[in-house]
């Protein structure tokens, strides 16, 4: 039997895994930023890894939160039709759009392997890191499993929610809107 404190941490981490990796990331970039922005104007100093490092950086933020906006179901999306609709068909459009994102993710994961594994063949690196790009190119495959996996996990939940005959989770909005329209 799986121990109770072993438990509540991966319901933890289930929950909030791609949030810490974006805050400690999000706060190392900009520590990077900075810390260039401090070389180039205090010390008069330039160097090209602190720019390479943030850029490359962001590549990863950004999958980690397209996996996060699945999760919290924050992604673009075309809404307005769900109001006219029982909770049932809402339900069965929720999984049509998991499926969707699952055979974009796979077909983009089949297209990207050859990008890496000519990076790791050839051994293209970085100018001024002097890394690998697969280093920073292996973010995709990377962001597409974390995203299929938070697709499944949404589309169970919503399966759930239509069997049961209950409304399923339309994820938490971006920005809380008052009467007035202010965010």
């Amino acid at each position: 039997m799986i121990p109770k404190h072993f438990y509540r941490c991966a319901v933890c981490l289930d929950k909030n895994a791609e949030r810490y990796l974006l805050v400690v990331t999000y706060f190392y970039v900009t520590f990077i930023i900075v810390m260039g922005v401090f070389n180039r104007f205090v010390l008069q100093a330039t160097s090209g890894w602190e720019t390479e490092t943030a850029l490359l950086l962001f590549i990863w933020l950004s999958w980690i939160g397209a996996s996060l906006s699945i999760r919290r179901r924050t992604h673009i999306r075309i809404d307005f039709i769900y109001q006219y609709v029982s909770d049932r068909v809402e339900g069965l459009l929720y999984i049509f759009s998991d499926l969707a994102v699952i055979v974009f993710c796979v077909l983009s994961f089949d297209a990207f392997v050859p990008v890496l594994q000519a990076s790791l063949e050839f051994g293209s690196s970085l100018v001024t890191l002097q890394l690998n790009t697969a280093f920073f190119q292996v973010a995709v495959p990377v962001g597409l499993t974390l995203m299929v996996i938070r697709a499944i996990q949404m589309m169970i939940l919503d399966l759930h929610a239509v069997l049961k005959g209950k409304a399923v989770y339309q994820g938490e909005p971006l920005f809380d809107i008052d009467e007035e329209g202010v965010a």
